[in-house]
C-alpha cells in the first residue's frame, strides 16, 4: 500500500512539475514569478523532464548556459552540440583538380622592383579558421619541384611547378589515411581544430595539429609519413603529454601556434600556442607557448623560447643562426620576434606579463590583469623586446626572410604577412621589413593584396613568392619583373 501511494505521489509531482512548466513556456508575462518557481525545482528533475518530456527544450538549455560565458568563448557551443557527425561526411576528393586564375597581374612598384601578383582559385576548401576567412584555410610547402597543399581539414595534394603557366596549373590530391587517426568531428568541420602547419623534411611529411589527447582535451601534435604521391600513411610524431579542455572556460584552440621549419637533418623546430591558458606561458614544464627544437630520431625536444601567446609564424635564418617568429598579441600587441641562437639560453617574450596590447573591451579593471598584467615594457621584466609590434593588431600570420637577389638589396631583408580584415590598418597586406646589420628596421613598406594571408613561402630556384590567400581559397603567386 505504502508503495503504490509513493508511486501515485511521485506521478502527481512529477505531472504537477510538467504542467507547470507548460504553463511557463507560454505565459511570457508571468516570467519574473516562473523565475523563482524554476529556482525551487531540483536540478535532478528538470533534468529528468528535459530528457524524457521536453527533449526539444535540452539544446535550448545547454545554450543559454554557454551564451553566459565570455563572448570569445563561443567554440563551446560547438563542443556540447551533440556528436552526430559521420566521417563519411569528409569530402572525398580525388584525381585532378585544375586550378582556375582569377585576377589579372596586380603591380606594386617599389625603388628598384616591381612585384606582380597572380591567382589561381582552388576548388575543393570550404573549411575555413576564421569568421573572416570566406573560402577555406590551407598550408604549402615546396619540394622537389612541387608545390604541396594541405587544407585545414586534412586534404592533401601538389602540383608540379616546372610545368607553372598561366594556362595550365592544376593541383592532384593526395590520399590519406586522416581519417583513420582523426575521429572528432570538429577537426572535419571547424579548422579551429584542424592542421596548422605543413613541412616536407628529408622525404617525410610533417603535419601539426590540434589533437584529442583525451575526451575534449587537445593539445598540438605533430604527426608525420613517407611522402608518397599516392597515399600518406600518418602515424604519430611529437604528442606532447599536456591537454588543455574545453572545461576551461577560456579555452581557445584559436591559441594554437603550431608552425614547423627545420633547423637540420636531424631536428626541425615547432611552435606551440597557449590555447588562453596565460600562465602556462611562462611554465617550462609544457609545451604550451614556446617554439621547441625536436630531435628527429629521439622525439626529445628543448625549450628554445617561451612567453609566447599564438605564435603563427616561423623562420629560421641559417645564415646567422637566428629564428624569426610572430605571435598574435591580445588587442593590438602583434609581434616580430627573433632569437639569436648563438645566445646559450632560453629565450623569454613575455606573454602574459608584458604585451604592448591591452586585454579585450580596453577595461583597466579587467579581471585578467591580476593575471596577465600586460607591462609594456619587456626588458624592464627581463625579457626580448620584440623586434617589432602592432598598435592595431595586423592578424600577423608567416614571416620568411629572402636573398638579397630577390630585389637587389644588400640589407637583409623579411616578409611577413597579414590577415585580420581592415587594410588601412595593415591588415591584407604583405610587410616588407629591410634590417640594419644589428636588426633594427632600416625601412618598413606595406604591399596591399587585399585578402587574408594564411601562408608564405618564398620558392629561392623561381624567385617567387607563393601565398595561400584564404578570402578567395586562392593560392597566390608574387614575382618580380
Amino acid at each position: 500500500m505504502k508503495n503504490r501511494f509513493k508511486i501515485f505521489f511521485s506521478l502527481l509531482l512529477i505531472l504537477f512539475f510538467i504542467g507547470f512548466l507548460y504553463i511557463s513556456q507560454n505565459l511570457r508575462n508571468q516570467e519574473g514569478l516562473f523565475k523563482e518557481v524554476k529556482k525551487a525545482i531540483p536540478n535532478n528533475i528538470k533534468f529528468f523532464l528535459l530528457d524524457t518530456i521536453f527533449i526539444h527544450k535540452k539544446q535550448e538549455y545547454h545554450l543559454e548556459k554557454i551564451n553566459n560565458l565570455e563572448t570569445e568563448n563561443t567554440i563551446l557551443k560547438n563542443l556540447l552540440v551533440k556528436r552526430n557527425f559521420e566521417l563519411s561526411q569528409v569530402p572525398l576528393v580525388f584525381g585532378e583538380i585544375p586550378l582556375k586564375k582569377i585576377d589579372k597581374d596586380i603591380g606594386f612598384n617599389f625603388e628598384n622592383s616591381h612585384l606582380f601578383l597572380e591567382k589561381f582559385k582552388t576548388l575543393y576548401l570550404n573549411v575555413c579558421k576564421h569568421e573572416h576567412c570566406k573560402a577555406g584555410s590551407a598550408y604549402i610547402e615546396s619540394f622537389d619541384k612541387k608545390l604541396f597543399i594541405a587544407s585545414a581539414n586534412g586534404i592533401f595534394g601538389y602540383s608540379d611547378l616546372e610545368n607553372f603557366s598561366d594556362k595550365n596549373f592544376s593541383m592532384k590530391v593526395i590520399k590519406s589515411n586522416i581519417t583513420d587517426l582523426i575521429k572528432y568531428d570538429l577537426f572535419y568541420k571547424d579548422s579551429q581544430f584542424g592542421i596548422k602547419d605543413l613541412l616536407i623534411h628529408n622525404n617525410k611529411l610533417y603535419i601539426s595539429l590540434s589533437y584529442e589527447l583525451s575526451d575534449h582535451c587537445f593539445n598540438t601534435s605533430i604527426l608525420f609519413a613517407d611522402l608518397n604521391l599516392k597515399k600518406l600513411e600518418f602515424e604519430e610524431f611529437f604528442v606532447p603529454e599536456t591537454c588543455i579542455g574545453f572545461e576551461f572556460v577560456n579555452f581557445n584552440p584559436h591559441h594554437s601556434g603550431g608552425r614547423l621549419f627545420p633547423y637540420s637533418n636531424e631536428k626541425i623546430f615547432f611552435s606551440s600556442g597557449e590555447y588562453k591558458k596565460m600562465i602556462y606561458a611562462q611554465d617550462s614544464k609544457n609545451v604550451f607557448g614556446k617554439i621547441v627544437l625536436i630531435d628527429i630520431n629521439s622525439r626529445k625536444h628543448e625549450i628554445i623560447s617561451m612567453g609566447h601567446r599564438n605564435p603563427q609564424g616561423l623562420y629560421y635564418d641559417s645564415d646567422n643562426n637566428i629564428i624569426f617568429s610572430t605571435d598574435h598579441g591580445p588587442q593590438g600587441g602583434d609581434e616580430i620576434n627573433f632569437a639569436d641562437l648563438n645566445q646559450k639560453k632560453i629565450h623569454n617574450f613575455g606573454w602574459p606579463i608584458s604585451s604592448y596590447g591591452v586585454h579585450y573591451g580596453g577595461d583597466p579593471n579587467n579581471i585578467l590583469y591580476e593575471e596577465a598584467p600586460l607591462h609594456k615594457s619587456h626588458k624592464e621584466y627581463g625579457f626580448n623586446e620584440p623586434l617589432k609590434y602592432f598598435d592595431e593588431g595586423i592578424g600577423i600570420s608567416q614571416v620568411v626572410v629572402v636573398p638579397k637577389k630577390f630585389n637587389n638589396l644588400e640589407k637583409k631583408q623579411i616578409f611577413v604577412a597579414s590577415m585580420g580584415n581592415d587594410l588601412s590598418e595593415g591588415d591584407l597586406s604583405l610587410h616588407h621589413l629591410i634590417l640594419n646589420n644589428d636588426f633594427s628596421i632600416f625601412e618598413h613598406r606595406v604591399i596591399p593584396i587585399n585578402e587574408r594571408i594564411r601562408d608564405l613561402i618564398y620558392v629561392e630556384e623561381l624567385n617567387k613568392f607563393f601565398l595561400f590567400l584564404e578570402s578567395t581559397g586562392s593560392i597566390g603567386v608574387i614575382d618580380n619583373r
